[in-house]
């Protein structure tokens, strides 16, 4: 059984190592790969090794995406972490996601087209 007052890995990226390195130090992938990490090590901390291991077969599904498509834009979607949303409620959120899937599908039809032609 965990400690109730050990502190966490994501607590301590959030409360360490957000205040010890700036978002231009630490860059967005770093930035996702630690929260990805840090959220899967909670996971495991918890039991949940089924939980832990969806995370990172989407990251994985991510990455993929990324050397396939090359943009993560789209990628970030497939993650299961979430990277300040903001003031956007969930349904918002998922709103954008599809719009910009949406795009994302209609500019590549336009470059198959324009291929063809």
């Amino acid at each position: 059984m965990r400690d109730p007052t050990q502190l966490r890995f994501r607590q301590y990226l959030c409360i360490i190592l957000r205040n010890k390195y700036n978002q231009q130090q630490m860059g967005v992938r770093n930035s996702r790969e630690l929260e990805t990490l840090a959220l899967v090590l909670d996971k495991l901390l918890d039991g949940d090794a089924v939980g832990g291991m969806d995370v990172l077969s989407q990251r994985f599904k991510a990455i993929e995406h990324v050397l396939n498509a090359g943009s993560w834009n789209t990628a970030s979607h497939l993650e299961l972490i979430e990277m300040d949303e903001g003031l956007a409620s969930l349904e918002e959120r998922q709103l954008l996601q599809r719009r910009e899937m949406l795009m994302h599908k209609l500019e590549e039809a336009r470059k198959k087209s324009a291929n063809r032609g």
